[in-house]
């Protein structure tokens, strides 16, 4: 033990300072002991030992050095991904509901999409977005959307939430063919499951003033579905 080696060494240094004996074996023979011999020998005994003290521990301080860049590593480990020169391609299925002051299409229905993004830097990417939705009713109506937005990313690890805004626009056709553009907002979260995949769940709420036909005019769509996306590198 390192105490231990600190002892020995004083022990042995006063030793050989006194001839073979300690201070005490000498007055008991009643051999004069120089105060200044002693005090040296201790000074020496000292030193050697602290030397002695920093070899042994030298492994353990490595060892110990080694524990604390594992253990930050674990606690904070690197961010999840750099989202800068990565692009993405996902498929999306969820619900979505339309609402309007007129509107002869059925009010909700499942929706499945197609989307990509491109990363602009840490925390900005863009986006597309291709949907198709099903609205039931007694006219049943097909509905196509598009949407094109700026999304703001919080890299927390794995979990990534998001927010964004975009335009886009809505195609019903049913009797008759409406569309309507408009602006939407995004709110998500994506789970990464490793640098490749991502699980992800979009909720888009679409405000679409602008009628360019009927029926779908002055909509408030929304659309959330769960995605998964895959990445690679550009």
């Amino acid at each position: 033990m390192p105490g231990s080696a600190v002892v020995l060494g004083i022990w042995k240094t006063l030793r050989e300072a006194n001839g073979g004996g300690t201070p005490s074996t000498k007055i008991a023979r009643n051999i004069p002991v120089d105060p200044r011999e002693s005090t040296r020998a201790l000074c020496y005994g000292f030193h050697m030992s602290a030397r002695s003290l920093r070899r042994a521990t030298r492994g353990t301080g490595s060892l110990c050095a080694f524990a604390l860049v594992w253990l930050a590593t674990m606690v904070f480990p690197a961010p999840a991904k750099a989202f800068e020169d990565q692009a993405t391609v996902s498929v999306d299925l969820g619900y979505s509901q339309i609402a309007a002051a007129e509107s002869a299409i059925g009010s909700a229905g499942p929706t499945l999409g197609l989307s990509a993004s491109v990363g602009l830097s840490d925390a900005f990417t863009i986006s597309g977005r291709v949907g198709y939705a099903l609205h039931p009713a007694e006219v049943t109506a097909h509905l196509l959307t598009f949407h094109a937005e700026v999304v703001y990313l919080i890299d927390i690890l794995q979990i990534v939430p998001f927010v964004g805004l975009g335009i886009n626009g809505a195609f019903a056709f049913a009797n008759e063919a409406g569309a309507n553009l408009g602006l939407h907002a995004l709110v998500g979260v994506d789970y990464l499951v490793s640098r490749k995949v991502i699980v992800g769940l979009d909720v888009r709420v679409a405000w679409l003033p602008l009628e360019l036909s009927a029926p779908s005019a002055g909509a408030i769509l929304i659309q959330a579905g769960l995605r998964v996306s895959f990445a690679f590198e550009i």
